[in-house]
């Protein structure tokens, strides 16, 4: 059994060089993985400072060499698809094959859907994380991808480096409300191993 630890994006008292640390200390403490939110704002608070997930990984990435780093749940519909893959493949770069990326619908909370104008209609998010989902995948796999959908589109575009990690940078998808929507949109990401 691998033991990952959770850190918090933000919050009244959360400093970036904090979360850095944290990390720091969760690989000389013999934790497997560094894993934060991904919040635009944190759930916490009134306009509590919010970090960045993808920049603190990157900076953890370079001062730890074992763990795995990633997010815990991304809120795929709230991102561009190519740009998270551009991301995590930077990050995967970085840190010699150690990233992975959670992927799901988003809090329903999540203030930062609606303070930017996101859909928050789960029906529409749910749509647009399937098809993330399909676009993401392939693009973490250095595939090259053509893809024409309602919410995305990527015409023969594939984005390199390839990834380190073969055959692609691991896929979770994650969730909590409807356990068999989430198991069918994890399977098809399960051919990738974890390792």
């Amino acid at each position: 059994m691998r033991h990952g630890l959770e850190i918090s994006c933000g919050g009244a008292s959360v400093t970036v060089s904090d979360l850095v640390a944290l990390g720091e200390l969760a690989e000389r403490a013999g934790w497997d993985g560094v894993f934060l939110e991904d919040y635009l704002i944190h759930h916490a608070g009134d306009d509590p400072p919010t970090w960045d997930p993808w920049l603190v990984l990157a900076a953890v990435a370079g001062r730890t060499d074992r763990v795995r780093l990633g997010t815990t749940v991304t809120a795929l519909p709230r991102r561009r698809p190519a740009k998270l893959a551009r991301e995590v493949l930077t990050l995967d770069h970085l840190s010699g094959g150690r990233a992975g990326v959670a992927v799901g619908v988003g809090d329903p909370a999540d203030r930062g859907l609606a303070a930017f104008g996101e859909p928050t209609d789960v029906k529409t998010r749910a749509a647009m994380l399937d098809e993330g989902l399909d676009l993401l995948v392939g693009l973490l796999g250095g595939e090259r991808v053509t893809h024409r959908g309602t919410h995305y589109r990527a015409e023969a575009v594939a984005l390199r480096p390839a990834p380190v990690q073969s055959p692609r940078v691991p896929v979770w998808v994650g969730g909590s409300a409807q356990a068999g929507a989430v198991l069918r949109r994890a399977a098809p990401t399960a051919s990738c191993p974890t390792s």
